[in-house]
């Protein structure tokens, strides 16, 4: 809801933008609506409230192409998240196809081979994935 009412609120004059920084700080706290939430449960919900607002606001085309990049920036995340989820679970197929939904938008070739080696060997490719996923070079 922070999300679509500081859009709603920036967007009368027709200017919208992304900076590529953060120009606000978001707080959570356990008492707070979205305390118990998950970082999937988020960004979920954001990829919800942006596809709301694609369908509100009369965007032009460029406003559009934005919103709609960021909605599939916000899929990817879930994809790869959804990828983690399965190789815990040892659930290799539906590893696999978040990874190939995650890599249509990343297009990331660590992410190609991630995806052929957990063909050919999905025990050692999950294991080694998994204790590589707070690594700041995967996606």
């Amino acid at each position: 809801e922070d999300v679509e009412f500081a859009i709603r609120v920036s967007f009368p004059d027709g200017e919208i933008g992304y900076t590529g920084q953060a120009l606000t700080k978001y707080r959570r706290h356990p008492s707070g609506a979205s305390g118990n939430l998950s970082r999937e449960q988020i960004a979920r919900n954001e990829a919800n409230c942006l596809q709301t607002l694609a369908n509100k606001l009369p965007l032009n085309g460029a406003q559009r192409v934005l919103l709609e990049r960021e909605i599939a920036a916000l899929e990817a995340e879930l994809a790869m998240m959804g990828a983690y989820s399965c190789l815990r679970a040892r659930q290799f197929p539906q590893a696999l196809d978040r990874l190939k939904q995650a890599n249509t938008f990343y297009r990331d070739f660590r992410i190609l081979a991630a995806s052929l080696a957990l063909r050919v060997f999905p025990h050692w490719t999950a294991r080694f994935l998994l204790s590589r996923r707070n690594s700041p070079t995967l996606p």
